[in-house]
């Protein structure tokens, strides 16, 4: 069979992948009127809710927003389902008492400028039940320092496994009933590149912050008057073209759901099947340098370059242990900021969905599908219709809520996190690095991508469900997602070789 069968093969084996998907859309569509039958008494009801509160129940706070409510809903009442970690280091020991004391200053007692209100109330808040919604309680006996944790008091030397052991428990743990869903873990005393370091662990329920919110408390935190966000989402180009192609795009996105609700995937698991124990591991720093290289010799974007090394390492994790052979692609659920996230702790993101093409073996090839499959996300509605969709499914009473958000689109969740290039410090001691992790129980997702970049560097963390995957093979599948970059180095070096 000559090349041009090949192509031949491959272009009918694409369109009728894309008319099943239209088609199956189609049918969906035709469901949407009907379902939406289910939401018109919460439509009705939320808002009187809302109204009555503050007469009917004067002790309670703001309702929890829709995008909010959607990770509180699921909640089991001994156990968040969702986290959000971010571990830092400075360099220098710094001191706890003082730290307490800035915690204070510039978060909880942080004011609007205009109103004079606190800007971050929900520091102070624990979240309760009331006619069928969550609302937003003060805590009773509020103390900075049940937030705020130190380990290792006596400043000594700490292993890299010790720090680990604890970032597994925080990333697998819950918060304390009736308190704020939030705390600080302060570890001096550790020794980082032989420099005396102090480790910050910084812990979120995701009802209460996403990534953005975190990172202006993060900048607050570390001195930053004005914070902002590093990157500013580009806008969709709304030109005709966009909205010709606008239903033939929402009708295959509605079929793609469909498709990959029904499916079976590699590391897609019930959430009763999930365990409370989550394998994690901590990248190593990849140059943005690198990055850049391999971006500009293969002609690709800068996120294609980051996604591949994440599916490269997948890629030859999956061929080497065996599990599932055959597989095309594995699809994943990557979240989207949004334009003019607030400075407040709230939630306000979207979604778009993303496959990686897993079952290429070549590693520029590979590159240049993931470049192509980003470009064909290009104009997409999908974030539009993932954020109002998220809003809508966190309108749902708690009951019908706790039901109906269970994600079953995709085995991964993979979450982009950049910080920028700050310089921040804090007592005199500056911050060396910032990373993520990311652990969401409810759903079929069993592990979840977290990239994060800081100054000149980019983070690839791996947490995965201790069911599917041990701490060794997380580990193991972490440096596979490293050698990639080295394995695309070498391949332009290979190239440039050639030429000459």
């Amino acid at each position: 069979m000559g090349p041009r069968w090949v192509v031949h093969s491959d272009m009918v084996r694409k369109t009728a992948w894309e008319l099943y998907m239209t088609v199956l859309g189609l049918l969906i569509s035709l469901l949407i009127p009907v379902m939406l039958i289910f939401f018109i008494p919460t439509l009705i009801w939320r808002p009187i809710a809302k109204a009555l509160r503050p007469y009917l129940r004067p002790d309670l706070d703001e309702m929890l927003s829709c995008s909010s409510s959607v990770f509180a809903q699921v909640d089991d009442d001994d156990y968040v389902k969702s986290m959000i970690v971010m571990h830092g280091s400075l360099k220098g020991v710094l001191d706890y008492d003082l730290f307490v004391q800035q915690v204070k200053e510039r978060l909880l007692d942080c004011k609007e400028e205009e109103s004079g209100d606190l800007r971050y109330p929900q520091l102070k808040q624990y979240i309760t039940n009331w006619v069928g919604y969550k609302f937003w309680k003060w805590e009773e006996d509020f103390h900075v320092k049940n937030h705020v944790h130190l380990i290792n008091e006596n400043n000594l030397e700490m292993r890299p496994d010790d720090l680990l052991t604890i970032s597994k428990n925080l990333l697998c743990g819950t918060f304390e009933a009736r308190r704020s869903p939030w705390d600080m873990t302060l570890i001096p005393g550790v020794m980082l590149n032989g420099e005396l370091s102090t480790f910050l662990i910084i812990r979120s329920h995701h009802a209460l912050a996403d990534g953005y919110s975190l990172l202006f408390l993060v900048q607050r935190l570390f001195g930053e008057s004005r914070p902002r966000a590093p990157l500013t989402p580009k806008c969709t180009s709304l030109e005709i073209g966009y909205f010709l192609r606008l239903p033939y795009k929402v009708l295959r996105i509605f079929g793609e759901l469909a498709h990959n609700t029904a499916s079976s995937f590699l590391w897609k698991i019930p959430e009763t099947q999930k365990s409370r124990e989550w394998s994690i591991y901590q990248g190593d720093r990849v140059k943005v340098t690198s990055i850049i290289k391999i971006k500009r010799h293969f002609g690709v974007s800068f996120t294609a370059v980051v996604f591949s090394l994440l599916c490269g390492g997948l890629q030859r994790f999956i061929a080497r242990h065996g599990k599932g052979p055959g597989i095309r692609a594995l699809p994943s659920a990557i979240t989207v900021p949004v334009k003019s996230h607030p400075d407040k702790l709230c939630n306000k993101f979207s979604f778009a969905m993303f496959s990686y093409p897993v079952g290429v073996q070549d590693p520029v090839e590979r590159l240049s599908t993931v470049h192509n499959n980003f470009e064909d996300l290009r104009d997409s509605p999908v974030p539009i219709i993932g954020y109002f969709a998220f809003r809508l499914h966190g309108s749902h009473f708690n009951c019908v809520g706790k039901l109906i958000n269970s994600y079953r689109y995709a085995p991964f969740v993979t979450s982009y996190f950049p910080t920028g290039q700050p310089n921040w410090v804090l007592q005199d001691c500056p911050v060396d690095y910032m990373t993520f992790f990311l652990r969401v129980q409810q759903g079929q997702q069993g592990a979840m991508l977290c990239v994060s970049a800081f100054h000149n560097s980019i983070s690839l963390n791996a947490v995965f469900n201790a069911s599917l995957l041990s701490q060794e093979e997380v580990i193991e599948l972490g440096r596979d997602i490293e050698e990639e970059a080295e394995i695309l180095l070498e391949a332009i070096e290979f190239h440039e070789k050639k030429v000459l």
